[in-house]
């Protein structure tokens, strides 16, 4: 005899709810994941540094190779002032950015047959410091 008061509580009754919680964290993780993979905005300032201070040194290593009479100082008289200003414009090579990274200093230097690079950011990148795209 059946007693009126049990329940049938089965397989199906457990699965069911389990595999209603699985598909909404399946649905949730994916998201979180590519949230954390993305670089933040401190990051992309920083590569926008980099790659500013890489762009400069080889606009200055490329002006230096196809002009034969050009010195190392002499490059970087003719050009130093644009390393802040994101914009080369020599003979031989022109480079700008659509949107600039915000520096607060840029400086070309010579340390004997090599340009030193020096591009700062601001406090936004967390005065990131680039020597040569490194």
């Amino acid at each position: 005899m059946k007693d009126k008061y049990r329940i049938d509580f089965g397989f199906l009754n457990i699965l069911l709810p389990l595999l209603i919680i699985a598909v909404l964290v399946s649905m949730l993780v994916p998201r979180q994941a590519v949230r954390a993979a993305e670089p933040t905005r401190v990051e992309r300032l920083q590569d926008g540094i980099r790659a500013h201070s890489l762009r400069v040194y080889k606009a200055l290593n490329t002006t230096l190779e196809m002009d034969d009479a050009a010195t190392h100082a002499a490059v970087v008289t003719v050009y130093g002032p644009d390393c802040l200003s994101a914009r080369v414009t020599s003979p031989y090579v022109k480079y700008g950015w659509k949107s600039e990274p915000t520096l607060n200093a840029c400086t070309i230097a010579v340390n004997g047959n090599e340009f030193v690079v020096t591009a700062i950011g601001n406090q936004s990148s967390n005065n990131f410091i680039s020597i040569n795209g490194q």
